[in-house]
């Protein structure tokens, strides 16, 4: 969403980063030099997301790790508002075949991105820092039995909506890819409010560690 990406910037922002305008292919992105980070919207659901990443991956940047930052409900009562999940898998679960047998598509995360994400777990944050499997699906969860339901199918401790479609474009052209979530409600009947207030928490938390894990990184 257009408002993530610019409470995402402005984080960066404040944190002394500065960014310069630039365009990739027909999609206009933010480039932060200090960070070694390019920001650009994704697009609202996994298809669009899958189209967005997909055409930035052949307009000439050439990352090492896409990163889907966003918004997510929790699906676990011990993540609260502001809490960051790192997902060591996305699974598709609005994915349902019919005819056979399958399990959902699930995505896992290159090992080696999941320890060098880890190790930044340990910084000094105001939020819980969570790893495990996010839902992607395109339907908001707004309702407590839908929500056991789903995590009790999945094992997923957070929900979202791109992240099978990022995953998938990611894992066509072989680029390493994670979903990060800021928790911004408990995915129940008072989802959609508590998404609009505490929007500006979760996408300052993502921020935050996010740039603690990249200059962690290049100091390590």
């Amino acid at each position: 969403m257009k408002e993530e990406k610019t409470l995402f910037a402005q984080r960066c922002s404040e944190s002394g980063y500065r960014s310069l305008e630039t365009d990739i292919g027909r999609l206009s992105a933010l480039s932060f030099p200090g960070l070694n980070l390019t920001l650009a919207r994704g697009g609202i659901g996994k298809v669009q997301f899958a189209v967005q990443t997909q055409h930035l991956l052949e307009s000439g940047i050439e990352p090492d790790l896409v990163i889907c930052a966003g918004a997510g409900g929790a699906l676990v009562d011990h993540l609260q508002v502001g809490d960051v999940v790192i997902g060591t898998s996305t699974i598709e679960h609005d994915f349902r075949e019919g005819f056979i047998d399958i399990p959902r598509p699930k995505f896992d995360v290159d090992p080696v991105v999941v320890e060098s994400l880890t190790q930044n777990r340990a910084a000094e944050f105001e939020f819980q820092v969570d790893f495990g499997i996010v839902a992607s699906g395109d339907e908001d969860i707004v309702s407590q039995d839908i929500r056991k339901a789903l995590h009790d199918m999945t094992g997923a401790i957070a929900v979202g909506w791109e992240g099978a479609g990022g995953a998938r474009a990611c894992q066509f052209n072989g680029v390493d890819f994670v979903e990060i979530r800021g928790i911004t409600d408990a995915a129940d009947e008072g989802a959609a409010a508590d998404f609009r207030q505490n929007l500006g928490i979760a996408m300052d938390n993502i921020a935050q560690f996010i740039i603690a894990w990249i200059t962690h990184d290049e100091r390590s």
